[in-house]
């Protein structure tokens, strides 16, 4: 059996998605069979297979740790990119460098892509360049690589799905006289939060709550903290912050609908429209800019275009639970068909050792 091993300086329970998708990589594929580690610069979390403070950021501690990854006989590199705490740039270029001189197959699980500037391309265009194989989370990301010389052919698409590896068979949809509305992730930029709090603060109706679960990054801005403001100073929204694993499934299976109003759409890397969809609830969203299989309005997903739209839809579906219900339950299967554990393992299989 193929030794692999993974390298993020994240881990949960930072919150963050990259060391979020490394867990369910390493938890994947040793419950079947596969040799899994984590080297990682993380220090909270104590699991097997994982090795804390082992992966240093200066350039001598690059070498002197490839030198441990070739010793062990690992054949199979994943990278994860973004890793938050690198600040030394010319430790990526060496890691890839290094790894493609010894043979060992370099596989950058490339998270994000298209939201960085130029100088931020430029920054792993070499990492890009020694690897052997790229992996990209969603159809924009792969469609810009793709134009990128010479590597057209070892880019691959793998959404990471869900995070959360839960069995989801009892967690239907409970029709009530009172729905509970919520928006889940992080409080800043791009999210559009402030959608949110406009819909909540001006609905009318009494026979619905809203709720926002979550908080602002560990390094917060100026306007994130602002949003948070606005969110606490809301009198119909109550403010849960950040929840650990299993209490965050308990509450977002209480919520009937999740209300994701991303500014720049809908796509496959958004991981709190995956967990929503996973535990079959009826989410509204932003439509996505390059059509994601599948996925198919008023059917397993409700889009809207503006606040306007949303508020109108929204009051639309409240009046009719068993569309609601229909939806919920064509959401669930949506991602049981395309994202599920099973199907996830496959591909990823199907990207490291190129079989069939």
């Amino acid at each position: 059996m193929k030794k692999i091993c993974q390298i993020t300086t994240v881990l949960p329970p930072s919150k963050d998605g990259v060391g979020a998708a490394a867990k369910k990589i390493h938890t994947i594929l040793s419950k079947n069979g596969y040799e899994s580690i984590i080297l990682t610069s993380s220090d909270q979390i104590k699991q097997d297979g994982v090795y804390t403070k082992i992966f240093k950021w200066t350039i001598f501690e690059v070498y002197k740790n490839i030198k441990k990854i070739v010793s062990s006989g690992f054949s199979e590199i994943i990278f994860h990119y973004p890793s938050p705490k690198i600040k030394n740039r010319h430790s990526i270029i060496i890691l890839s460098f290094l790894l493609f001189i010894k043979k060992i197959s370099l596989i950058i699980y490339l998270h994000e892509y298209a939201v960085y500037s130029l100088k931020g391309k430029l920054k792993i265009f070499f990492m890009i360049m020694f690897a052997k194989k790229i992996i990209t989370t969603d159809e924009i990301n792969l469609t810009l690589l793709k134009k990128i010389p010479l590597i057209k052919n070892k880019i691959f698409k793998l959404p990471t799905g869900s995070n959360f590896m839960i069995d989801t068979t009892d967690f239907d949809l409970e029709l009530v006289n009172k729905f509970n509305v919520a928006f889940w992730g992080y409080i800043m930029k791009g999210k559009g939060i402030q959608s949110y709090i406009s819909i909540a603060n001006s609905f009318e109706e009494q026979n619905i709550n809203f709720y926002f679960i979550g908080d602002v990054p560990e390094e917060p801005t100026e306007d994130d903290l602002t949003l948070k403001n606005k969110i606490l100073s809301s009198r119909r929204i109550k403010f849960l912050g950040f929840l650990q694993e299993q209490e965050l499934i308990e509450t977002l299976c209480n919520m009937h609908i999740i209300i994701l109003p991303f500014e720049d759409g809908l796509s496959e890397r958004r991981g709190s429209f995956m967990l929503a969809m996973q535990l079959g609830r009826v989410v509204f969203t932003t439509p996505p800019k390059i059509e994601i299989k599948g996925l198919k309005n008023n059917i397993n997903v409700l889009f809207f275009e503006n606040e306007t739209q949303l508020k109108s839809n929204l009051k639309d579906i409240l009046k009719n639970p068993q569309l609601l219900r229909q939806i919920s339950l064509n959401a669930k299967n949506w991602y049981q068909v395309n994202y599920s554990d099973k199907i996830f393992l496959k591909k990823l299989i199907q990207i490291l050792f190129n079989s069939n």
